[in-house]
């Protein structure tokens, strides 16, 4: 699975577990307010969940993305396709 399909699959499961659609989801997909409306505690739990999945987030690397395709970006530049 490429990591594009990975960081998906843990958004959706944290979009899920928060209840909120997950209809439509793309790399542009932006990740708060109007997009996803991720909250910082939302923002929070997808750090542990990409960190369970991958052993990194882009939040603990001092990058705050806004868009799903900018974690995808993070994650593809690290090299962890795997």
């Amino acid at each position: 699975m490429d990591n594009q399909q990975r960081v998906l699959t843990v958004i959706k499961t944290l979009l899920d577990r928060r209840k909120i659609a997950s209809n439509g989801l793309s790399r542009s997909s932006p990740l708060y307010r109007d997009g996803l409306g991720l909250d910082s505690l939302g923002a929070a739990e997808l750090s542990v969940m990409l960190e369970m999945e991958f052993g990194a987030d882009p939040y603990t690397e001092g990058e705050v993305p806004r868009t799903v395709g900018q974690i995808i970006d993070f994650f593809d530049r690290r090299g962890d396709n795997t």
